[in-house]
């Protein structure tokens, strides 16, 4: 008889069977959590500089709860002002990495 080679790709029978599409690429599935986490914490920044632009407008003149609201805004100003520093390192050194390894 003829012994033959079978091809099993793992990853379409699981699709099959769940229905649900199953990410193989590592890179892919890399970047797709990186792109959730910069929408959380977009997001989380957003709603931070909402509360206190609302503790600022609801302070009603006093000095404790103005200079309260004002350090919260200014927290968040600098923690976004660092982490988009870090997303363009981040990108920077992706970008000469895969230049690299491409034409080096």
């Amino acid at each position: 008889m003829f012994a033959g080679t079978a091809e099993v790709n793992i990853a379409q029978n699981l699709q099959q069977i769940g229905g649900a599409p199953i990410q193989t690429d590592l890179g892919v599935l890399v970047g797709s959590f990186v792109g959730v986490a910069i929408l959380v914490g977009a997001l989380a920044a957003f709603g931070y500089m909402v509360l206190g632009g609302v503790q600022w407008i609801t302070s009603g003149g006093d000095k404790g709860k103005i200079e309260k609201a004002r350090e919260k805004n200014y927290s968040i100003y600098c923690w976004l002002r660092s982490f988009g520093i870090s997303l363009c390192y981040l990108f920077y050194r992706a970008v000469f990495l895969w230049h690299q390894c491409s034409w080096g």
